[in-house]
């Protein structure tokens, strides 16, 4: 296993990856990648998470629930628990434009 500050790192170069790539996505100005760009967000954020926990030594499990993540943020520092609280909507985007479900993903629309 790799130690510590070398699993931070990895946790938060994935993460910028992700973020990347959505930047990417989206400046096609196009439909078709909104969904893969939703995809990447939700993923930065997650892996910035779990960085930021593997950083203050809390383990977490598998998973893409960020009410989860965010409440063991909230175990370390309460306050950046509280500012990324509305961060655990992205939840629903983790799976919902990545593999085909029995419903329908959330609609996206570009806001002006």
């Amino acid at each position: 296993m790799a130690d510590q500050g070398r699993m931070v790192k990895m946790w938060f170069r994935k993460a910028s990856q992700d973020l990347q790539t959505a930047k990417l996505l989206l400046a096609q100005n196009s439909e078709v990648f909104w969904g893969p760009a939703v995809f990447h967000s939700q993923q930065a954020a997650e892996k910035s998470i779990k960085g930021f926990l593997a950083a203050q030594k809390i383990r977490f499990a598998k998973t893409h629930d960020m009410e989860i993540l965010i409440n063991l943020v909230s175990t370390a520092d309460q306050s950046l628990g509280m500012e990324l609280e509305p961060a655990k909507i992205l939840t629903q985007f983790a799976v919902a434009y990545r593999y085909p479900e029995e419903k329908e993903p959330p609609e996206l629309t570009v806001s002006p």
